[in-house]
Parts: structure tokens; C-alpha cells; sequence
């Protein structure tokens, strides 16, 4: 690889966003091949500009349908969650991953959603991460996020969110148990996960008590629905 497109390859992690653009507008002009992959990562920069000089560089390079794709989603373009899925690119991924940390609330919201949209379970590390947010919204993204993938091994992690200060968090984490405790098949269901869906039905019973706050009665009902997926298939593991 040239120097001259090593330097400008570093530059697209520039913390200012004018040289990330033109590194990204100059690598467009040279078309070299090897910028390919650097580039589509950038098509996650928090910038707008930067992200439109990254997807009309990939167009000669012959990548303009991620190009676009992840371009539109970032623009809250109709359907373009759906365009994104359909084509099935495994390098969708680490473009939002890159993206969910980067930036704005709703631009970090719309990678998250896009992420769990994808079921794509590479972002079951970052999104975990996530629920480590300042903001409650970030948190509570995730945990819907998690809960679309349905990956048991995260319900630990999913427990642990009950206890967030946000009932919103809270939610959407009984939510999320409902949602894996359907997709649980006992025959391949791993003996270790057991205690995990143990703590889980403890926990949400301790969120079950009627409140005179609003949130919390939503809290509630939705730690009542999640519980009846739960506690039938505990019955059916153990059997």
C-alpha cells in the first residue's frame, strides 16, 4: 500500500471532521482497492458530510448498494433498515458497531436498533457494553437490541437491568427475558443457562407488586407477561 493512502487512511480517525472529509474525498479520487474496508467502517462517522464523502468514494470502487444502504439509514431514509438487511452483508456489522458509540443520541440510537433489527450476534459485546450508558435511553435501546437477538447466554446481563434506576430499563428488560424465554429449546438448552432462568423468574417476581406510580405498574405488567413465557419452560427444561 502506498504511504500517501496509509496517511490518508489514518486521517479518517481524525477527531476533526474536515480532514476526515477530505481524507475521505481524496481516497474516492486515487480508487485504489485496498481503501475499500476503511471506508465502508467510515460510512459510520457521526458527520453527515464525512459520511457522504465515504459512500461517493465506494461508488467507483464498485460498492455503492453498502454505500448507500448504510447512507440512507443514517438519514432516516424510508425502508432503509429493510434495503440494509437485504443485502445480507456480513460487513453491515462493524459498521454500526463503529457507529453505536460514536455521535449524537438518535444517531447512536438508530445503529443500536439497526443492530438488533440485524440479530447479528457480533454486536452482543458492544451492545452488553451499552447498558453501562449514561444515558437511560442508550441502556434501554440495548436491552431491546439484546432482546431482538435472543441470545441466551445474555440473560445474566438482562437480569442485572431490572435493577436500573430507569423504569424504562426496567421494561424493556422484562420485555427482552420474554422474548429469549420463547426462543429456549430445552433439548439444546445449555444445563448452565438453568440457573440464569432461575434467577430471572426470582427477580421478576419481585417486580411484580402493584404501585400507585404509572411506570412501575408498566413495569410490572410487563415482568407478569414475561413470567408466563418463563416459568412454563423452566417446568419443561427440568423435565
Amino acid at each position: 500500500m502506498d504511504i500517501s493512502v496509509e496517511k490518508l487512511i489514518l486521517h479518517l480517525d481524525s477527531p476533526d471532521y474536515k480532514i476526515r472529509k477530505a481524507a475521505a474525498e481524496k481516497l474516492g479520487e486515487l480508487c485504489d482497492p485496498a481503501t475499500v474496508d476503511p471506508l465502508i467502517i467510515t460510512l459510520g462517522d457521526e458527520n453527515a458530510e464525512v459520511r457522504r464523502a465515504a459512500a461517493e468514494a465506494l461508488d467507483p470502487l464498485g460498492e455503492c448498494d453498502i454505500a448507500r444502504a448504510v447512507f440512507d439509514l443514517f438519514e432516516g431514509e424510508d425502508d432503509s433498515l429493510k434495503n440494509l438487511a437485504a443485502l445480507n452483508d456480513p460487513r453491515v456489522v462493524p459498521i454500526l458497531i463503529h457507529a453505536m458509540d460514536r455521535g449524537e443520541y438518535n444517531f447512536r440510537s438508530t445503529a443500536i436498533d439497526a443492530l438488533g433489527r440485524l440479530r447479528d450476534t457480533r454486536a452482543l459485546g458492544p451492545l452488553l457494553d451499552a447498558l453501562n450508558d449514561k444515558y437511560f435511553g442508550i441502556r434501554r435501546d440495548a436491552v431491546d437490541a439484546l432482546g431482538r437477538i435472543g441470545d441466551p447466554g445474555i440473560i445474566e446481563a438482562l437480569v442485572n437491568a431490572l435493577d436500573d434506576e430507569a423504569p424504562w430499563v426496567r421494561k424493556a428488560s422484562a420485555i427482552a427475558l420474554g422474548k429469549i424465554g420463547k426462543r429456549i429449546y430445552p433439548p439444546v438448552f445449555e444445563p448452565e443457562q438453568l440457573k440464569n432462568i432461575e434467577s430471572a423468574i426470582e427477580k421478576l417476581k419481585t417486580l411484580t407488586p402493584v404501585s400507585s406510580d404509572e411506570q412501575s405498574n408498566k413495569v410490572r405488567k410487563a415482568a407478569w407477561e414475561a413470567l408466563k413465557i418463563l416459568e412454563p419452560k423452566l417446568e419443561e427444561i427440568k423435565e
